[in-house]
């Protein structure tokens, strides 16, 4: 599944339980995630196997409780935030006009 539907367009909430653990991702976790997507920037493949994403149903709507891969979501997050942080602060250029406001609109806050 390609990684943009797991948010859902900006339409799903994704939602982690209280019992799942806390943050506890390392550098050396974020290090080895992060040295994945530039690998496969460079590779130029069109797809890369992010790990399980298990989710599940919160009620009729199109929200979604985390069961697995909290973890890597939230670091995902966190370096779009980062992204999209040195974007505005210069230090970074955008590939694709729009990307930036659709990364943040879909991906990170929930207007729904």
């Amino acid at each position: 599944m390609p990684f943009q539907q797991v948010w859902g367009n900006g339409r799903t909430q994704l939602v982690i339980p209280v019992y799942q653990r806390n943050y506890s991702w390392n550098k050396e976790n974020c290090n080895q995630l992060f040295s994945d997507l530039v690998k496969l920037k460079d590779s130029h493949r069109n797809g890369h196997f992010f790990g399980s994403i298990v989710t599940a149903p919160v009620g009729s709507g199109l929200d979604r409780l985390i069961i697995d891969g909290q973890q890597r979501l939230t670091t995902t997050s966190l370096l779009m935030l980062a992204a999209i942080k040195a974007v505005k602060d210069g230090k970074m250029n955008v590939i694709q006009e729009g990307l930036l406001e659709e990364t943040h609109d879909n991906m990170l806050w929930s207007k729904y």
